[in-house]
């Protein structure tokens, strides 16, 4: 069995690496959304940053940063409807994902 001690110490070098990864993750969201708008919201590049969106949604608050989280998520869900129906509006989406950035 892990001691407590021992588990807050992985937990915690977990932690820094996620923060480690955190600018990598800004670069590759960024080159995402260039692609996806020059593309003109293809499936393929719009999936993929849906699937960067969708996964800073879900460690972010995991790892302490409840912000980046929240604008994840704000910004995964029209990615969602836009996913299912290529019709919907996009006008919110370029400040959804700046909000996004600032938080990263």
């Amino acid at each position: 069995m892990v001691d407590r001690g021992e588990l807050e110490v992985k937990l915690a070098a977990i932690k820094r690496d996620y923060v480690a990864e955190l600018p990598a993750r800004a670069t590759n969201l960024r080159s995402a959304w260039i692609l996806t708008q020059s593309e003109d919201w293809a499936q393929s590049p719009l999936r993929e940053l849906h699937r960067l969106v969708h996964n800073l949604a879900g460690s972010g608050a995991t790892f302490g940063f409840a912000d980046l989280g929240v604008r994840a998520h704000a910004l995964e869900l029209p990615l969602m409807a836009l996913l299912e129906d290529p019709s919907v509006d996009r006008s919110a989406l370029p400040e959804l994902f700046e909000a996004l950035m600032t938080a990263l």
